[in-house]
């Protein structure tokens, strides 16, 4: 009987270590950082075939949710086998808590709907939760793996999104950002969330253009069509993110034009003692470190100088394009317009300017009809409100009942509110905890590093993109509940963790 016993153990055991073989072969032979390069890659695709299923075959179930659930499910299985023992079961303490979390959220749901709308429930949980989820699993794989995503994979991201507005707009099949104002988004269907894609890959683009790497005319065709995008889709999220990015460049090309400097008398003070023993030499080195001084100088004073010009001629067309008209709309903000008037009749003129006005007036009298953002956070928190004990900390879910009828939810595209509402405060911090970790290591590597990193221009642009990506969350929404930008978040902020330290225990 115990011989029994004890073979029964070993063969189990023996299974184990065969299992765990052929998985760590099958690691191997998998080559991650082309997987994860080509799903970058594949993103605008994505999008636009599944605005296209969105708009003319079936909302529920998208191509975009079936490859991301399945992205984010292998990502998440394929992290557990390959991190080390330490941060295996942290991952497995978090997706434990969160399974758990899931199945109450559901069971919630089902006492307040019922089987109604419970496909909406899923894939509305899904979707808010993919960020966390595939930003936790990436953290190991980018460290065993050694993988860095390079700029340009990102750039060709962004320049496909670009593309695809321009192109739709070219060619008249482009669909309008908002029923009633102006604006178009090419083939996507969320306007806002493509914009933070956008303004959330775009620093990488800059940064790119300030390193001086390879493919410069590209980076500046990139660089145009982001432009033109911005303009042309209306939104206001990436046009004031353009703003700041515009203000971060310049920053950043000061800072650099000044620490060249400093870092040129800190070798020469080094060197001092060096100089003295080599005699006829002195004067070379010291012709030769004052001109790469300038070089250096020169090279962030003439990109800086750039910045400038890209943002005179960018806000000349502002006026004219959609988001300026939109701006000036709802905000009644009206920007500066250089006219060009090669008719000499004064009375043609003022005939087109009278038009004009009738017609911002006719969209004004349009727009006051149109509810806000505030008017779905108003009513959403009087749902939350007058919700149970149990919806107020598991969430009232993705679905309402109106006038008798289960429907879905509007969402206020407020992604904290909306989170907080529809996932409840258990949810809530669920989804947070990995962000508050991940700022805290964060602030205090750069309190330890304050002067290397403050020079350090890679450092700035990817804290831009983390910064511009959670403001967006709370102004326009589409950012912390959708899949399309989770992965360039997580990428962006692991690559901005492991620049700043090399972290041993993940």
């Amino acid at each position: 009987m115990q011989l029994g016993i004890n073979n029964i153990i070993i063969n189990s055991t023996m299974k184990g270590i065969m299992a765990k073989g052929i998985m760590a072969k099958m690691t191997k032979k998998i080559n991650i950082k082309k997987i994860i390069v080509f799903y970058i890659l594949i993103q605008p695709i994505i999008d636009v075939i599944t605005s296209l299923l969105v708009r003319n075959v079936n909302e529920m179930l998208t191509l975009g949710i079936f490859v991301r659930t399945f992205f984010m499910i292998a990502t998440a299985i394929y992290a557990l086998f390959i991190s080390n023992k330490k941060y295996r079961i942290t991952m497995l303490i978090y997706y434990a808590i969160l399974a758990i979390y899931l199945i109450l959220f559901l069971v919630n749901c089902y006492a307040n709907f019922g089987m109604t709308g419970m496909f909406t429930q899923i894939k509305g949980i899904v979707k808010t939760f993919y960020l966390p989820i595939i930003f936790i699993a990436l953290i190991p794989i980018f460290k065993k793996n050694d993988i860095k995503i390079e700029n340009k994979t990102i750039i060709y991201a962004l320049f496909g999104y670009a593309l695809v507005i321009l192109l739709a707009r070219v060619f008249g099949v482009a669909y309008n950002t908002y029923p009633d104002k102006k604006g178009t988004i090419g083939l996507f269907y969320a306007a806002n969330e493509i914009g933070v894609i956008m303004s959330c890959t775009a620093p990488i683009l800059v940064l790119s253009l300030i390193n001086g790497e390879k493919g410069k005319i590209f980076n500046f065709i990139t660089l145009a069509l982001y432009i033109f995008s911005v303009l042309e889709m209306g939104t206001k999220a990436p046009f004031f993110g353009a703003i700041g990015l515009a203000v971060i460049t310049l920053i950043v090309c000061v800072v650099k034009f000044f620490s060249t400097k400093t870092s040129s008398n800190i070798a020469k003070q080094s060197s001092s003692a060096e100089e003295k023993s080599m005699g006829s030499t002195k004067s070379i080195s010291n012709a030769e470190s004052e001109n790469s001084q300038k070089q250096d100088k020169m090279k962030y004073l003439k990109k800086g100088l750039v910045t400038i010009g890209v943002i005179i001629i960018s806000f000349i067309f502002v006026p004219y394009s959609p988001v300026g008209k939109n701006i000036k709309l709802t905000n009644g903000v009206t920007f500066p317009k250089i006219e060009f008037n090669f008719n000499k009749n004064n009375e043609t003129s003022g005939e087109s300017d009278t038009e004009e006005k009738e017609e911002e007036e006719e969209e004004k009298r349009q727009d006051s009809l149109i509810s806000g953002r505030d008017d779905f956070l108003r009513d959403n928190l009087e749902l939350y409100k007058n919700a149970n004990v149990k919806s107020k900390i598991f969430g009232i879910g993705y679905m309402t009942e109106k006038w008798y009828i289960v429907q879905p939810l509007k969402l206020i595209e407020m992604d904290y509110f909306d989170i907080v509402i529809c996932d409840g405060i258990a949810g809530f911090i669920l989804y947070f905890i990995p962000f508050v970790v991940f700022a805290i290591l964060v602030i205090k590597e750069l309190i330890k590093k304050f002067k290397k990193a403050i020079v350090n221009q890679e450092v700035w642009f990817m804290i831009y993109s983390v910064f511009i990506s959670f403001v967006a969350a709370l102004l326009a929404g589409h950012v912390l509940t959708a899949p399309a930008s989770g992965i360039f978040i997580s990428v962006i902020l692991i690559q901005l963790l492991f620049k700043l330290k090399d972290y041993d225990w993940m």
